[in-house]
């Protein structure tokens, strides 16, 4: 079978042979210059292995802002006991680092164009002893009600974006703006993204959030509704594809309702397959993960979810593929007892898969974080992370939240620091 990487379109052929002509560099990072420039390879460090318990913090680009910030992020971390960092680097098809395929995000101007904070994150991440993964919103694109500048996927390529139901495409103004993920060229850019990431950063991982629809109401676009009559035509007849044509432009997904659900899975898992085969074939060691659905309570049976049902986002079967190294369900539920359904429920169906539990701390505090944490120990889950620094720091002003914590979950290393 031919990798998924070899069936592109024009414009997808040129965003990923463009990347893959890039050099391999095995370098912290590169330093901030143009796509085109190259970039002399600073002295490598040594990365941090994998923790037998990856304790975790989630670090919107909010708190990257600044290199004082970004220090802060490091020293907080290290020294409340956490291990690894999720580190958003692209918010809303926007770089919080330099020289990518996106534009930088306005949020740096202030720090001037030399501050990278992913490359000072990576560096003093490592030297910490953090394993620090760029953490991706992958089909979220937009969501301010000002537009973005000329050079946003959002202004440049419209057609990109999802269109619900009634034929509306997603528009600056809206709640969310996301992508269509079956767009060849959509895909192949967020493809090329990740893989950049890959090679001009020595970060440990690349983790995927957003990687999904954004609701039951997306994308029906055109060449989506034609890729979905060649996708059923096997199961159907020329007389009755006509007859539900027929019936106006959605009369084949109605005709065909199971399938439609289908077909969407297999957009967002192909769209998985493809950023890992970039993110791979630059680095084979870097980490791919994803920011995974667990909306509701646990229903028993996988299938039954919201994730798969609705947002056509088939983690347990990324997880069966190989398509992902680890995933982190975002079971931010604050009742004890829907966590830990949640914890139990997938550690039973995937007791060997590597998952890191999310821990919703912005919802309560340090003690229910604390038995949550045990939670996840005592149905042997190898990790956990909190959402987010900027809750359980206050921006990045207060550790007290990681302190408590720390003395709840890691009394040994508490003591032997006093």
């Amino acid at each position: 079978m031919s990798s998924p990487l070899s069936r592109v379109s024009p414009y997808r052929a040129l965003v990923l042979g463009l990347s893959l002509a890039l050099p391999v560099v095995m370098s912290q990072s590169l330093p901030a210059a143009g796509p085109d420039q190259p970039a002399s390879e600073p002295p490598a460090v040594s990365r941090p292995a994998v923790p037998k318990e990856v304790r975790g913090v989630w670090v919107v680009r909010t708190d990257l802002t600044t290199p004082q910030a970004v220090s802060r992020v490091v020293r907080h971390a290290r020294q409340n006991g956490l291990n690894t960092l999720f580190v958003q680097v692209r918010g809303r098809g926007d770089a919080y680092y330099s020289g990518g395929l996106e534009p930088r995000a306005k949020a740096l101007a202030k720090a001037g164009p030399a501050f990278d904070p992913l490359s000072q994150i990576v560096r003093e991440g490592h030297e910490a002893g953090l394993q620090v993964h760029a953490w991706v919103n992958a089909c979220y694109v937009w969501s301010e009600k000002k537009g973005p500048g000329p050079d946003h996927l959002v202004s440049a390529h419209r057609d990109w974006l999802a269109v619900d139901r009634a034929g509306r495409r997603c528009a600056v103004g809206d709640a969310e703006v996301f992508i269509c993920p079956g767009n060849p060229a959509a895909r192949a850019h967020l493809a090329a993204v990740c893989r950049d990431l890959a090679r001009r950063y020595a970060v440990d991982g690349v983790q995927l959030d957003y990687i999904r629809y954004n609701n039951g109401n997306t994308c029906f676009c055109g060449p989506c509704l034609k890729r979905f009559e060649t996708y059923v035509a096997p199961k159907s007849t020329p007389a009755k594809m006509a007859a539900l044509k027929a019936k106006g432009r959605l009369g084949v997904v109605q005709g065909y309702a199971w399938s439609w659900k289908q077909f969407r899975r297999d957009q967002i898992t192909a769209l998985v397959r493809e950023v890992r085969t970039a993110v791979k074939a630059e680095r084979p060691s870097v980490l791919l993960s994803a920011a995974v659905i667990p909306w509701g309570a646990f229903p028993g049976d996988f299938r039954k979810t919201e994730a798969y049902n609705t947002v056509g986002q088939d983690w347990y079967g990324w997880i069966r593929e190989g398509l992902v190294d680890a995933v982190c369900p975002m079971t931010y539920q604050a009742n004890l007892a829907g966590f830990k359904k949640w914890v139990h429920g997938v550690q039973r169906d995937h007791p060997e898969f590597p998952v890191w539990f999310g821990i919703g701390a912005y919802l309560f505090g340090p003690e229910s974080a604390a038995v949550k944490i045990q939670a996840t120990r005592q149905a042997g889950a190898p990790g956990w992370v909190l959402f987010s620094y900027t809750a359980v720091t206050q921006s990045g002003t207060n550790d007290g939240y990681l302190k408590s914590l720390k003395a709840r979950v890691l009394p040994r290393e508490t003591a032997s620091a006093r």
